[in-house]
């Protein structure tokens, strides 16, 4: 009985679905305990999956910490414009991500997976390839690898004090007052005009 070319549609379709399952599955674990206590079958029962089928598609338990934590950041726009006001931009961005919630699970995630050498390296690793690397090649002048790594720490430490520790008054100031107290500190490591 020949295939028909819906069935391989369904099947990409209900794979990409798995697929997105287990990776939510996984941050949610991940943002919840440490990367030693988080195993491959709670996250496949989570997903309703069984633990072989996980490994089939992330290979291990480290890979698919991986993958968990590769999220796209949605910088790449606001990157490809102007210099002038990035560092309100960068601000702005990050406190709307985290106020709404959509960047909490990576937050907790680092904060989870901090203990674990092999896990704080892969956050290590995602971060700079996802954000401090594109940063710096978008600066001028000298150290700007150090100058973004700087940024990311800044804004590291403001989404932990007020997102995640809820630190006041921190954590009830408006976005707006926030973007005016920060980003000048942001534009100064993005244009250069910081002394190092």
């Amino acid at each position: 009985m020949p295939h028909s070319p819906g069935a391989a549609t369904r099947r990409a379709r209900d794979a990409t679905a798995t697929r997105a399952a287990i990776l939510a599955a996984a941050r949610a674990r991940f943002a919840q305990d440490s990367y030693e206590r988080v195993g491959v079958r709670e996250i496949a029962a989570d997903a309703g999956v069984n633990a072989a089928l996980v490994i089939r598609y992330f290979g291990s338990k480290q890979q698919l910490f991986a993958a968990a934590i590769a999220q796209d950041l949605g910088l790449t726009e606001l990157l490809a414009g102007d210099l002038d006001g990035l560092g309100e931009g960068i601000v702005r961005h990050f406190l709307h991500q985290w106020d709404a919630g959509t960047a909490l699970n990576p937050l907790l995630i680092l904060l989870h997976s901090a203990a674990n050498r092999q896990a704080a390296e892969e956050v290590h690793q995602s971060l700079t390839a996802q954000f401090v690397e594109p940063l710096a090649r978008r600066m001028p002048g000298d150290e700007a690898l150090l100058r973004a790594t700087l940024i990311g720490a800044h804004l590291l430490g403001l989404a932990i004090m007020r997102n995640v520790l809820q630190s006041e008054p921190l954590a009830s100031s408006a976005v707006e007052r926030l973007v005016a107290l920060v980003a000048p500190a942001v534009q100064s490591y993005l244009d250069g005009s910081a002394e190092l």
